[in-house]
């Protein structure tokens, strides 16, 4: 096996409580060719003591201080400027990654040199294999017209470091969805390498992004999903792209429905209003 440097990313809020414990992992792993890049967003508690600390004691982590708070996404497109890496690994602060899972998933990445991400998926029909790579075309075909299956945050990503630049990276803005449009914008052009979920531990707790911005996911994430449906770029036909907007519509109107269902009227309004999904309907969007 090749044995290219791999560029840990790991952004960083407010995260003394499982910031070691994210470091170690990394410095426990069998595949020892990485840099550990850390970028701290301005943090109020004792992460940056934490992260500096690790700094002093191996060369091949590297601590960077934003100027100010930049937000998720936008500090994990910050971190990536730092990257010297063939691929870029992104570890949550909160997160771990277990002992064996950088070689293998760089092993996956440099026998499917035409994948420009791996990803980890749920979806066992989608994998008779420990990996498989998918075309472009069918990673969109089966995320618009049968069900999503990217849904995994960063941490559970491996990036050609190549086509993350090309590419600027995740939006500019805080949508938690940001990895998600990302890795479909990749797949309009490029394959997608899908791996099982076996190979970093999430931590849950109250703090968690997704947890704290969902809101945000329901504002954008009708007009990012179309957005993508009507790349000029997509290699999908026109009759697949009107099947894919006449499915998101209908999950739309009917995550609507569940919200109100639940008496979740603010969500509900997000959901049908917000996220310009009632303009789409009256056809002035």
């Amino acid at each position: 096996m090749n044995n290219p440097l791999v560029s840990v990313l790991m952004t960083i809020y407010n995260r003394e409580s499982f910031l070691a414990e994210a470091i170690e992992s990394v410095l426990s792993s069998s595949y020892q060719n990485w840099e550990l890049i850390l970028v701290d967003d301005k943090s109020l508690d004792n992460s940056e003591k934490i992260a500096r600390d690790y700094q002093e004691k191996d060369s091949r982590i590297r601590l960077y201080i934003n100027e100010q708070n930049l937000g998720d996404y936008p500090n994990r497109n910050k971190a990536a400027t730092y990257a010297r890496g063939k691929y870029i690994k992104y570890l949550d602060s909160d997160d771990l990654i277990y002992p064996d899972s950088l070689a293998i998933l760089v092993d996956f990445m440099e026998q499917h040199p035409s994948a420009a991400i791996g990803l980890e998926v749920d979806a066992l029909n989608l994998l008779s294999q420990a990996c498989r790579v998918m075309p472009g075309v069918e990673v969109l075909r089966k995320s618009f017209l049968e069900k999503a299956f990217m849904l995994c945050g960063p941490t559970g990503t491996i990036f050609r470091r190549d086509v993350f630049e090309s590419m600027s990276g995740f939006g500019q803005d805080t949508f938690v969805g940001s990895d998600t449009i990302f890795y479909l914008r990749v797949a309009l052009s490029h394959d997608i390498l899908l791996f099982r979920k076996n190979y970093m531990f999430y931590r849950e707790h109250e703090q968690q992004e997704f947890l704290l911005r969902k809101k945000d996911y329901f504002i954008n994430s009708f007009k990012e999903y179309r957005k993508i449906i009507l790349d000029p770029k997509t290699p999908l036909s026109v009759e697949e792209q009107e099947q894919a907007l006449l499915k998101l519509r209908n999950l739309h109107i009917g995550q609507t429905i569940r919200f109100i269902k639940k008496l979740n009227f603010r969500f509900a309004y997000y959901t049908f209003f917000k996220s310009g999904f009632f303009r789409q309907m009256l056809l002035i969007s």
